[in-house]
């Protein structure tokens, strides 16, 4: 993880719109800036522009998020957001709603149990086991903070895994979600 610039600094760069979870682009003082040429250029170009808002993400609405470029670093907008309105810099922000794009601060939370409010609930990840040479289903179940992995079956093609991960899924959560967790077993 990227640790993000300070509050302080990130205030001096950006104004949250806190109805629409966007930012923008303030007036940015000389000393962002190797010379006072490229202040008064890059405030001419940018003050008062969208900012953070590049799209990265799956091929789901729910998947996509914001990020975007300050001072050579790309960063993930929900953090920024997060720290200019916390002062945290949080690892992971979760968003309550599940859309990613949704940057409204009451949206925002750096507490996983604030989205799975369970005391219990169980995930499942595509991996290749590479001690079997085949694809595997992974059940991970998280009680409080414990966490507890499990394979449940593997397979000798990824579309069989693809499948079965979907079926548990739906079995567990009552709606399909999309095969964006990966990783070796």
């Amino acid at each position: 993880m990227k640790e993000l610039p300070t509050r302080k600094y990130l205030k001096e760069c950006f104004y949250y719109d806190a109805a629409d979870g966007k930012l923008l682009w303030k007036r940015r003082p000389p000393h962002h800036f190797a010379s006072d040429e490229a202040c008064k250029e890059w405030n001419d170009k940018w003050e008062n522009r969208l900012a953070l808002n590049s799209v990265a993400g799956g091929a789901s609405y729910r998947d996509k998020h914001y990020y975007g470029r300050l001072d050579f670093t790309n960063y993930p907008a929900d953090r920024v957001i997060f720290k200019i309105m916390t002062g945290k810099d949080a690892e992971t922000v979760y968003h309550l709603n599940g859309k990613l794009d949704d940057n409204r601060i009451e949206n925002l939370s750096d507490d996983l149990h604030s989205v799975h409010p369970k005391k219990e609930f169980q995930e499942f990840v595509l991996c290749w086991a590479a001690h079997s040479g085949t694809w595997a289903v992974q059940r991970n179940i998280v009680r409080g903070k414990r966490r507890e992995y499990s394979i449940c079956r593997e397979f000798q093609s990824k579309s069989e895994a693809i499948a079965y991960k979907n079926n548990r899924e739906n079995a567990a959560h009552g709606a399909s979600k999309h095969e964006t967790n990966k990783g070796t077993c």
